[in-house]
């Protein structure tokens, strides 16, 4: 063991990580500490405000992922909820159980609607705490889906209240159904806006 410790300090940064990485592996936390002390230093130069561009990066791009996420969601529920109702109407009378389905879905897309309009307001709150533009979403590219979609959205967004409503049928009785709202959404996302500029 002496004999490797000698080498620790040639080790290049493909060699130390892959040695590094093992001895995680392997929950050697003596042999992870003996690696990263014995490490060069790098003496770096760098913008005084780096580390808040990378948190509100890494904050926008967590937000565009569940944006796209949460619509990929509505739109599913949305060709589920087409086929249920399809499914019932040519059956001319519906089946209880299709019908259910149709209910299922429509409160699934419900659901949907009402979490995209509260991460829409939640993104608006942080930005501007962040002090960026909500615009800044755009830097991600643009999808037309998500796009559209938004553009009807203010529309089609159900109340808290007929989203509970139409969930009641699908919980147990007594049971309290909570949704999201767009400030514990944003609070969420400004704590990690904050963890990651420490």
């Amino acid at each position: 063991m002496m004999d490797v410790a000698k080498l620790y300090d040639r080790l290049n940064e493909r060699e130390r990580v892959s040695a590094l990485v093992l001895a995680m592996v392997r929950g050697d936390d003596l042999e992870t500490q003996r690696l990263n002390a014995t490490a060069p230093r790098r003496t770096e130069q760098r913008w005084h405000h780096l580390d808040r561009v990378k948190a509100v990066w890494c904050v926008a791009a967590n937000v565009r992922i569940e944006l796209l996420g949460t619509l990929a969601e509505l739109w599913h529920s949305q060709t589920r909820l087409a086929w249920a109702t399809n499914n019932a109407e040519a059956d001319g009378e519906s089946s209880n159980d299709l019908d259910r389905h149709a209910r299922l879905w429509r409160a699934f897309a419900d659901v949907c609607c009402w979490k995209l309009s509260q991460l829409q307001t939640a993104w608006r709150i942080v930005a501007e705490r962040m002090g960026v533009a909500p615009e800044f979403l755009n830097t991600f590219g643009d999808c037309i889906a998500l796009r559209l979609t938004e553009a009807r959205l203010a529309d089609n967004v159900p109340t808290a209240d007929a989203v509970r409503d139409r969930l009641n049928e699908f919980c147990e009785v007594g049971e309290t159904i909570k949704l999201a709202t767009s400030d514990s959404i944003a609070a969420g996302w400004w704590e990690m806006f904050s963890a990651l500029n420490d």
